[in-house]
């Protein structure tokens, strides 16, 4: 296939992923409908003579997926970040990149290649990749004339829409759903299509005809050598180790008398030192020269920090345990502690690879694990999995049920808040009135949501109503 032909069939394929857009993405909250469009736009490099990378394929289909089934604003997030990192990541075989052995720097350099080229490709596509003396004079004349009396009839459109729509309110109901009753929407509509069928266009130009991106060597300044590197590696782990002795009276005593000020303060502050001894040890390992025997004691010195790091982060999870056996859990407690518990194994991964002189298969393993940890997370499903454990605390008489923070909680929430027997009635009918607002179409279709729904049809619709039961 030519260059010509295949810049006609990016343009083709871009036109219906815009339009795919506005008719699918519009309408949120985002689920199946989210499924549907990535589902055109990793088949879209096919048609136009590409096939994208397997696992990022995968990935960014899983995460579609997951918008479609948990409704947590987290998990929501978390979805949609990683939809749209796995999607930028369909070109790296084109940018030159080979997944399993790249480095993150790499795979970033290639994604943010990727996403300057989407935003700029446009353009040279109808100015560079496309040949117009190839394009029958008859078809552009026909798409002029077709546009034109278009723009000419448009005003006429309007006017006798809204008098037959006012004479037929099924009329009216596909008319409005067309945007043709209201003018600003359909300027709206008509924008959102080019925009995004402009970005569809340069992303695809990028995949399919641009070549791979040149290779950046790092320049001599950018070394350290070995003997200070491990030094100063040497008086972290130092710092380290007297706070790791420092802990064991906690470990294997009484907790300190200001407990919530010990676990809550200490807590958060310990996640950020396990999260940022990760990258730390992958700039130094990056950063330092590769003398003779001395790269070697900075990865025995990098492999004591690690496991004082995991020293740590055992004191910050015994502090949380602590704080939730007290005061019970939530959302930020729980997805802290899973984060906490993904760069353990990132560390793990880390003394694997890139202290065994295998820093190339690092990246693959982040990318791996990312996806593993939030399939993890929708599989336990937090919302319902907080209501359970401080259900369990109140029966117990623990601490009472935080009612407000309860009633906060997403549809993920609506198994145990509307399924659990324990659960009292009257919040429970609260909870479903507000579950029975919830509007879900075949776009925005989401199993949470639905189930969420189902659950709260039982429920009476009044207090009064309920007390008579």
């Amino acid at each position: 296939m030519d260059r010509h032909r295949t810049a006609l069939s990016i343009i083709a394929a871009a036109l219906i992923l815009g339009l795919a857009w506005d008719v699918l993405l519009r309408y949120v909250p985002w689920g199946v409908n989210a499924l549907l469009w990535t589902a055109l736009f990793v088949a879209a490099p096919v048609v136009c003579g590409k096939r994208p990378l397997l696992f990022p394929t995968l990935s960014a289909l899983g995460a579609a997926a997951g918008l479609m089934w948990r409704d947590a604003d987290t998990l929501v997030l978390l979805d949609i970040l990683l939809l749209f990192a796995f999607l930028q990541m369909l070109a790296l075989d084109a940018r030159g990149v080979r997944l399993r052995a790249a480095g993150i720097t790499e795979i970033g350099t290639a994604v943010a290649v990727t996403g300057a080229q989407a935003v700029a490709g446009f353009p040279q596509l109808l100015a560079q990749d496309l040949t117009w003396k190839q394009v029958p004079n008859g078809s552009i004349r026909g798409a002029g004339v077709a546009v034109r009396g278009t723009l000419i009839a448009l005003p006429a459109l309007i006017v006798f829409g809204a008098l037959l729509a006012s004479a037929d309110p099924e009329l009216g109901r596909i008319l409005r759903n067309i945007g043709l009753l209201d003018f600003q929407e359909l300027l709206q509509h008509l924008l959102v299509i080019a925009i995004v069928t402009a970005v569809c266009a340069g992303f695809l130009r990028s995949f399919v005809l641009s070549g791979a991106m040149p290779r950046i060597t790092r320049p001599s300044f950018l070394r350290l050598p070995a003997a200070e590197v491990t030094f100063a590696l040497g008086l972290v782990n130092a710092l380290f180790a007297l706070f790791v002795a420092l802990q064991f009276r906690y470990f294997f005593g009484a907790p300190p008398a200001r407990l919530a000020e010990y676990a809550r303060r200490g807590f958060f502050e310990l996640v950020w030192v396990v999260a940022l001894v990760v990258p730390m040890l992958l700039l130094l390992d990056w950063l330092i020269a590769n003398e003779s025997g001395g790269k070697g004691k900075f990865r025995l010195m990098a492999v004591v920090q690690v496991a004082l790091v995991f020293a740590i982060a055992f004191s910050a999870y015994h502090r949380m345990a602590l704080y939730r056996d007290e005061y019970g859990l939530t959302r930020l407690r729980l997805y802290t502690t899973a984060f906490m518990f993904w760069v353990a194994v990132l560390l793990v991964w880390l003394v694997v690879t890139v202290l065994t002189g295998h820093r190339e298969r690092f990246a693959i393993g982040v990318l791996a694990t990312a996806v593993a940890a939030v399939a993890i997370l929708h599989i336990i499903n937090p919302d319902a999995l907080i209501v359970r454990t401080n259900l369990a605390r109140a029966e117990a008489g623990r601490r009472p049920l935080d009612t407000r923070y309860t009633m906060s909680l997403s549809a993920d929430a609506a198994e145990v808040i509307l399924g659990d027997p324990r659960f009292p009635k009257e919040l429970a009918q609260e909870y479903a009135q507000r579950m029975k607002r919830k509007t879900i179409g075949w776009r925005t279709w989401n199993v949470s949501r639905a189930q969420a729904i189902e659950l709260a049809k039982p429920y009476p619709r009044s207090p009064a109503e309920l007390r008579r039961r």
